[in-house]
């Protein structure tokens, strides 16, 4: 089951007006390659404004590139059919927690009374329909450090703004893009994991 049959002509041209309004760059790419992301994001029955953060239009060297985010890859998730609850969250070194691999458990809790200090590590869990324990994935601080790395060396040195802005959010999609390879997949997440 997807949202596809939902998304109209009118609610499309919306969500790219919105993705323009916010980021002016975009009005600068090939207009067939910002034609051609939409028409691969609607596909899959996402909305490309980066509002709902299922799906962004980004720019990069005067073309528009598809970028399925967070949400995005929540809801194909869910779309298998198999999936009852995904959860992800990140671990900062004040924060109590204890993680056993090998029960796939997680206890972890925020103290309000002090600073939660810098971001070490996050966590995806994934629960099957029908099974008790959960997928579970972790991140550490360097994963993430490798993965910026990596995406730095792809593009030429040149790092898209999000992991300056919302490293929070790229350590989330990271981990949950991890941990979803080993869930069962709806056709739309298989293609863009």
């Amino acid at each position: 089951a997807t949202l596809r049959d939902q998304m109209t002509f009118s609610r499309i041209m919306q969500s790219v007006g919105l993705a323009i309004a916010n980021n002016d760059r975009l009005a600068q790419c090939d207009p067939q390659s910002i034609y051609l992301s939409v028409l691969h994001i609607v596909s899959l029955g996402l909305d490309p404004s980066g509002m709902t953060q299922q799906a962004y239009l980004v720019p990069f060297k005067g073309q528009c590139t598809p970028m399925v985010g967070y949400q995005g890859k929540i809801e194909l998730a869910y779309r298998s059919g198999k999936i009852a609850k995904i959860n992800t969250q990140l671990i900062y070194e004040n924060d109590p927690v204890t993680i056993d691999l090998a029960q796939g458990t997680v206890t972890h809790g925020v103290d309000l009374s002090k600073p939660r200090g810098k971001m070490l590590a996050a966590y995806a869990l994934i629960w099957l329909k029908g099974q008790e324990s959960p997928l579970m994935e972790v991140m550490t601080s360097e994963d993430f450090e490798q993965i910026k790395a990596d995406a730095s060396r792809r593009s030429g040195g040149r790092m898209s703004p999000a992991y300056k802005n919302w490293p929070g959010e790229m350590w989330r999609r990271s981990v949950l893009n991890r941990a979803l390879k080993r869930a069962p997949k709806s056709r739309d997440l298989i293609e863009n994991l």
